[in-house]
């Protein structure tokens, strides 16, 4: 006959960080969780986003001017 399984007790004992309350506070808690991690990346996704956005900008400000120094100098020659 085999031995009883170990209570869970005995296993909170042994990996606290396991029990099924501390799993449920885990996965609820503001940090730490999937949800916040998902949001977390959404925030720096955003933000590489608006980065990339504002770069795009420039480069149509820079292209702009780039055009109108060439029509200048055309007109000049």
């Amino acid at each position: 006959m085999a031995p009883p399984p170990p209570s869970q007790e005995f296993h909170n004992h042994l990996h606290p960080s396991l029990t099924s309350e501390a799993l449920q506070k885990r996965m609820n808690a503001p940090e730490g969780s999937l949800h916040a991690a998902a949001e977390d990346i959404r925030d720096k996704l955003n933000e590489k986003i608006a980065a990339y956005e504002a770069l795009l900008r420039e480069y149509d400000i820079a292209e702009d001017n780039a055009s109108v120094a060439q029509r200048d100098t055309e007109r000049q020659s």
